[in-house]
């Protein structure tokens, strides 16, 4: 649904997984906005939608944040570089994705860890 599946399958990858903590049955890697409460690891990938759809283009442009999370800053900077490697200019058939990587996001409490977003733009026909 608008974009997220083909979000999740650019992000389901070994090079980005393999840097992730497990949850459950899988990696961490959520496509929401919020981290799952029962979710105890550090290093993690979510994501969500962050700008509205414009149904009246001649293609579908899906904007998202990817938020890359870990303990240290370095940990979260390599999630988002692995993010940004396996994303940026990279088409999969029917769509194609440019990526761009923000500040890392320090902390807000001994209860959070650093986040670097990775922004995505997904065009599709």
């Amino acid at each position: 649904m608008l974009g997220q599946d083909k979000i999740y399958t650019a992000l389901n990858v070994s090079g980005i997984t393999g840097l992730l903590d497990d949850y459950k049955t899988g990696k961490a890697l959520f496509s929401e906005s919020v981290m799952p409460e029962d979710f105890t690891g550090q290093k993690s990938v979510n994501y969500y939608m962050i700008s509205s759809f414009n149904g009246g283009l001649e293609y579908s442009e899906y904007r998202y944040s990817i938020s890359c999370r870990a303990a240290t800053q370095g940990e979260a900077l390599t999630i988002a570089s692995a993010v940004f490697d396996a994303l940026n200019r990279s088409s999969y058939g029917d769509y194609y994705i440019v990526c761009s990587v923000n500040p890392v996001i320090p902390p807000a409490d001994d209860t959070d860890n650093f986040n670097v977003p990775v922004e995505i733009i997904l065009k599709t026909r």
